[in-house]
Parts: structure tokens; sequence; C-alpha cells
């Protein structure tokens, strides 16, 4: 065989490796795209619970079960860890770290080869939001001073969120000789920050005025209720 005609055989040859290797992940990614993993049963994606119940099913295109008669490989993987032990169906993770985020893998591989994964990723929140009250005036003789609410995060689960509407309805409590004026609510940044001016009465040359937010009152996306803290509370100093 001549150089030219061995170059061209060698050609030929890795040409026909290139193909092979096509086909052969192209017959994997269509095996891999038989089956798919559905999850019956997540926590939320913001949860304040610990334990974490997960519930998935394997099934065909068709919707049949992909694992009849417990025909399959199941792993599991725990942010990055593999766990010792993935039962068929139904899983429940226990005492997991709170306050930080999570995902749970599942990897499923039938007799006949074929394979596929899915993971799903929540955060576990436990930690209650609080509101700050603060004000340039500490100590004044003015008319009217602005308070400004500051919550560390939305607190808007159930449709329950920080309102003043009137003087009787309102989540932010004066007491002492002054206050709320609910039409003056300003939003300055939506779910977050608020402010609100406060009435302090001329009647009164010393004294002081409390201000602070109802307790329990809303509830953050894990289920957390609003708690009221020292920051919650501003105490208003009046000296005419």
């Amino acid at each position: 065989m001549s150089v030219p005609e061995m170059d061209l055989f060698r050609f030929l040859k890795l040409i026909s490796v290139y193909i092979v290797a096509a086909l052969v992940v192209s017959t994997l990614n269509s095996v891999e795209s038989r089956i798919y993993i559905h999850f019956d049963q997540t926590p939320l994606p913001f949860s304040r619970f610990s334990t974490a119940i997960f519930g998935y099913s394997v099934k065909r295109l068709d919707g049949s079960n992909a694992c009849a008669k417990h025909s399959c490989l199941i792993y599991c993987e725990l942010d990055g860890k593999a766990l010792e032990s993935c039962p068929v169906g139904v899983i429940a993770l226990r005492n997991l770290t709170e306050n930080r985020k999570h995902q749970f893998l599942v990897n499923v591989t039938t007799r006949n080869g074929e394979t596929n994964s899915s993971a799903f990723s929540w955060f576990i929140d436990t930690t209650p939001p609080t509101a700050t009250i603060s004000s340039d005036q500490n100590y004044t003789n003015a008319e009217k001073i602005t308070i400004e609410i500051t919550f560390t995060e939305a607190c808007t689960r159930e449709g329950a969120f920080f309102k003043c509407l009137n003087s009787s309805n309102c989540d932010v409590i004066a007491r002492g000789p002054g206050h709320i004026h609910a039409s003056s609510l300003r939003v300055i940044e939506p779910k977050i920050k608020y402010r609100l001016d406060v009435i302090l009465s001329l009647k009164t040359l010393h004294g002081r005025v409390m201000i602070n937010t109802k307790d329990r009152f809303c509830i953050d996306l894990a289920g957390n209720r609003f708690t009221r803290t020292n920051s919650s509370i501003l105490v208003i100093h009046l000296d005419r």
C-alpha cells in the first residue's frame, strides 16, 4: 500500500471512529430520555422545619412505572454527599442544618440501562422576621416627627403584611402624648421599608411617646411569625 493510500486509509478509519462515537452518544441520550423522575412530595421552597420528606416516582414517557417490582437502582445525594440508604418512593431527611440552602438529588438506573436524575433545592429558615423603628429626632419640641420601619425580610405569607389603615387598625402603636398619622404612610421599599408621621401633643410640655410594632402580626415565606424585639420599640422624648 502506497503512502497516500495509507494516509487515506487512516483518515477513513478515523472518520469511522467519530461516526461510531456519535452514534453511541446519540443512543445513550435516547436511552436516558425514555424515563423521568417526578417529585410527588417536597418541602416548601422556604421551610422552617429541619425535617424534609420527599416522595418520588420514576415514569416512562407513556406514564407507566419504570421501576415496577423494584427493578431500579436508586442513588441519592444530599448537598453533594451520597446517602447510605435511598429507598424506592419515599425518603425522610432529618436533623438538617437550619438557616441554609439544601439540595436533594435522585439518580435512577433501570434494569435496561435507562438512566436519569432530578434535583430539588430548598432553604430552611427558622429566623423570625423582625423590624427596626428609627427616627432622626429622639428628643424634640416639634409638633410632628417622621419614623421609619425597616423589616429584616418580607413578611407577607398568607396575605398578612404591614399595614396602617387608621388609628385603630395600624401595626404600629403610639403610647403617650402622641398618635400615629395613618394617612401619612409611605412605602420606601415594598414589603421592607416604610415611613410614617407621628403627631405630638402641643398641650404636653414634658413627656415621652413610646412607639412600637404589634407582635406576631405577619408571617414570612418559611412560616415564621414576626417577633417584636428591642429594636421594634422607639421612645421619643418631648421637651417644650
